[in-house]
């Protein structure tokens, strides 16, 4: 049986932090889904190695990660994710990996 959950607009962001399925359209308006997850502005850590692209708070001296939805990658050795620079339109929970 097939896990039927339906997709949720982007105004309605998942809790910081959760991996889910996120859509939207490229430069080509082909449309892609991903795995991602939405960062909320000061939620994750930024760390040493892309402090260049992180959002500074002086209030408390850490950089962290700009707000916005991230691409997690699983198959590059450089970087574990990357800002999503497209509209996300939709997400959704990720379904559960088939059984053996």
């Amino acid at each position: 049986m097939i896990n039927e959950v339906e997709w949720t607009t982007a105004d309605n962001k998942p809790i910081s932090g959760r991996i889910v399925l996120a859509a939207y359209r490229n430069d080509h308006g082909m449309p892609r889904i991903v795995r991602a997850e939405w960062v909320a502005e000061n939620a994750k850590v930024s760390d040493s190695a892309h402090d260049d692209i992180g959002i500074y708070c002086e209030a408390d001296d850490t950089y962290y990660w700009p707000e916005g939805w991230y691409e997690q990658i699983d198959n590059w050795d450089d970087y574990s994710a990357v800002l999503i620079h497209h509209e996300v339109t939709h997400w959704r929970p990720m379904p559960e990996f088939p059984a053996a």
